[in-house]
């Protein structure tokens, strides 16, 4: 996947949830939600009431653009999940 593919692709939720992997370490998709939760505490009751479903539904596009990898339930980034992340750093860095 060259950079003109990743940045179609990273959109920010997705970028979200792979930097609450790479700070937090491998996670279920409980961890994740909770992660979720610590990063954006102003969250609306019904934003938190769907977070299971979006999470859920990211951690699948996640793993089938290659970006993490789950074993067992637990999710942990992959080296493209970190370039993807070193790239989202350097575009916010220029």
């Amino acid at each position: 996947m060259d950079e003109r593919e990743i940045r179609r692709h990273g959109s920010a939720t997705r970028l979200a949830v792979l930097r609450i992997l790479d700070a937090g370490g491998p996670a279920d998709e409980a961890g994740i939600l909770e992660g979720w939760l610590r990063t954006r505490p102003e969250l609306s009751a019904r934003h938190i009431q769907e977070l299971p479903r979006m999470i859920h539904g990211l951690v699948w596009k996640l793993e089938i653009l290659e970006w993490v990898r789950c074993v067992d339930g637990i999710y942990e980034l992959t080296s493209l999940g970190n370039r993807v992340l070193d790239l989202a750093k350097m575009a916010r860095a220029s």
